[in-house]
Formats: structure tokens, C-alpha cells, sequence
């Protein structure tokens, strides 16, 4: 299908946007959160200690803990990057008072 020359950004950035998944799946350009081997492994892992410990996990139960570690790592991650921004923060106060290392 022919495209014209004003159009051409367009198209692109459309194919881009349309590729982009594939993309990164393919490349194993994901965050680890959404990677299928981490949740894979996190839900192995979880089953062979409640096995350890006695407790049956249906499959449905393991459903739902792979499909929430990616919503609940990204609320913490959001966590993580406010108390690593206060921690920083701190550094810097504190690090001031101190003097230069080697010195």
C-alpha cells in the first residue's frame, strides 16, 4: 500500500507502537516483573514451600499470585523510589557534616 511522504511519520510511528511488544518480549528487554521465567520461578518457589509446609495451592490460586506479581512489584518499586529519593536525601545532609573520604 502506497504511502505518502507527509504520511510516512505517521505509518512509522504507528508500526512502532503496533511492534513494540514483540519487541521487547522477544529481546528480553522487559522489567524482570513482567518476565514469564521470574513469575514462573517465584510461583515454583512459593508452591515448593507451601508443599514444604503442608498447604495445598490450586491452580487457580496459582493464577492469581502470577497474574498479581507484576502489579504488586511495580507498587513496590514506587515505594522503593521514594524512600531510596528521602534516603539520598539524607546522604547528602548527613554526608556534608563528614569529611571527604581519603581525608
Amino acid at each position: 500500500m502506497p504511502v505518502s511522504d507527509a504520511a510516512a511519520p505517521h505509518v512509522a510511528r504507528e508500526i512502532t507502537e503496533a511492534v513494540k511488544p514483540v519487541l521487547v518480549n522477544a529481546t528480553n528487554s522487559e522489567p524482570w516483573y513482567r518476565s514469564r521465567i521470574y513469575i514462573g520461578l517465584i510461583a515454583a518457589g512459593v508452591g515448593a514451600v507451601a508443599q514444604h509446609f503442608g498447604v495445598q495451592i490450586s491452580g487457580a490460586d496459582v493464577q492469581l499470585v502470577t497474574n498479581s506479581i507484576p502489579e504488586l512489584v511495580q507498587l513496590g518499586g514506587s515505594i522503593f523510589e521514594v524512600l531510596g529519593l528521602l534516603y539520598a536525601a539524607y546522604g547528602r545532609v548527613v554526608g556534608a557534616s563528614k569529611p571527604a573520604l581519603g581525608k
